[in-house]
């Protein structure tokens, strides 16, 4: 079993988004249903956007219980992938329950990825050192997402000695599109929540751009796929 932290650490780098577009790529173009782990008690997108696609759970991974509970979900599902939602400002908290986490479930024989999701803050490139120390010897996929700015924009992550330590570390990085705000107004980020895939209810042009974004983020993850073990 896979187990995908999209993480950031500050909020407002799009973690949410990123971690729906993964589970989205999962269901629609892996043919995977994996267990959606939603930790942001306040404004559970993920959890809404899946509802009824694929199993879910909310966890508030901020107290102890939440971990407790987290690990009898991995223990009891049948599912290869788990993908978890983490909330803003949580890097206090995995500092403490992550480390107790990942040997409580050693016996699970879990595999574990973190995402960091980044903006052009410095705090997005300085927290990932911290994080990774957390997180341990696990596969690292840094997300550029680029509702911030094209990727050229983001100098201060492409020319920075952190980024040049984490690809030589066997890092991984990919550009997560940014979704144009028409869409993103109809689907998840909007209220109700819609997954990107369902496309019935959009007008012919709206179709056809929501189709353009699904395949450019189609190929953002399938470079990094097989490295981190979706085949």
């Amino acid at each position: 079993m896979t187990v995908h932290f999209f993480h950031g650490d500050k909020g407002g780098s799009g973690k949410s988004f990123a971690a729906m577009a993964f589970v989205d790529w999962l269901v629609e173009r892996r043919k995977r249903t994996p267990l959606v782990v939603d930790a942001d008690m306040r404004n559970p997108d993920a959890q809404r956007m899946f509802e009824g696609a694929t199993r879910t759970a909310l966890v508030n991974l901020r107290e102890h219980d939440g971990w407790i509970e987290l690990a009898s979900l991995l223990d009891e599902a049948t599912e290869s992938e788990v993908v978890v939602s983490l909330p803003g400002n949580i890097g206090d908290v995995l500092d403490t329950e992550l480390p107790q986490f990942i040997e409580a479930t050693k016996p699970l024989d879990l595999s574990i990825v973190l995402w960091w999701v980044i903006n052009r803050t410095p705090d997005s490139v300085n927290l990932l050192r911290p994080a990774r120390a957390v997180f341990g010897d696990g596969r690292s996929v840094v997300v550029r997402n680029l509702f911030f700015g094209d990727e050229p924009r983001f100098r201060r992550w492409n020319e920075s000695k952190t980024r040049a330590d984490f690809l030589s570390a066997g890092g991984l990085e990919l550009d997560l599109p940014d979704l144009h705000e028409r869409l993103a107004d109809q689907t998840a980020m909007g209220l109700p929540a819609v997954r990107f895939s369902q496309l019935d209810g959009l007008r012919f042009g709206d179709r056809a751009e929501m189709r353009r974004w699904l395949d450019v983020v189609d190929r953002s993850f399938s470079q990094v796929a097989g490295a981190i073990g979706v085949q």
